[in-house]
């Protein structure tokens, strides 16, 4: 059920990606908490407003603060990266989504055409989805744009990693940990496909478009073909098309 929201409220009514999978989360954690009836309904229905009540009040603060102020560029890009670095959750598909609204939809910074060349771009270099932000940075700002996206992207795993990775095998079996993480996996992957579906209609839907698309698909879900190799392969038929057709 929270796979199949996450996949309407991304792309029929545009919600942030953070917020799905937050409140994917917590609503995974009362849900499992009931069935295994850890904790009294009283409790729970507390605890359940309380922490919902406090997350959105954070957020609506937190936007509110930001809006009222007028940063410079490259600061406003810090913050902006060091937010989905810290905030996104699951694989680097799910930043793909939190960028597009970021810096397509709401910023304006780069165009929908301009923002999938940079994750085409993207899947032929180390760290491919998250490197994105360098693409980003870079067409924004600029080289300093580069180095700072860069930077504030890739900074909050690091310090997660090292708090963290010490004492995770203390909590890894957490049962409120792991009600946590199954909603907010199943967020996460409906954005993905939301996203991808979104991206999907503003790809050059032209016949090559299509031919590459269909062509890739069987090779990639039916054979063990490398990904990167895909890439390379469509994107040399995509010049030779381009050569023979125009």
């Amino acid at each position: 059920m929270l796979f199949a929201a996450s996949i309407v409220l991304t792309v029929f009514f545009k919600v942030y990606i953070i917020f799905l999978i937050i409140g994917a989360a917590i609503l995974s954690l009362i849900f499992f908490t009931l069935k295994e009836r850890k904790i009294s309904k009283d409790k729970l229905n507390s605890i359940s407003v309380l922490a919902i009540s406090s997350t959105g009040l954070l957020f609506a603060k937190l936007f509110l603060f930001i809006k009222e102020i007028s940063f410079p560029k490259l600061l406003e890009m810090a913050i902006l990266f060091l937010k989905v670095g810290s905030l996104t959750y699951g694989s680097g598909f799910v930043i793909v989504g939190v960028l597009r609204q970021e810096v397509v939809d709401a910023r304006n910074w780069l165009t929908a055409k301009e923002f999938i060349d940079g994750i085409a771009f993207g899947q032929i270099t180390p760290g491919p989805v998250v490197i994105t932000s360098t693409f980003i940075g870079y067409l924004t700002q600029g080289i300093p744009g580069a180095i700072v996206a860069t930077f504030c992207i890739f900074f909050p795993t690091f310090i997660f990693v090292m708090i963290l990775a010490p004492r995770i095998s203390k909590f890894k079996d957490n049962f409120y940990l792991k009600s946590i993480v199954k909603g907010a996996n199943a967020a996460a992957i409906g954005a993905i496909l939301s996203t991808a579906f979104i991206l999907s209609k503003r790809c050059n839907n032209d016949i090559p478009t299509f031919i590459l698309f269909f062509a890739a698909l069987p090779v990639l879900f039916f054979t063990k073909f490398k990904p990167i190799y895909m890439i390379l392969a469509a994107a040399a038929a995509g010049i030779a098309l381009k050569l023979i057709i125009f």
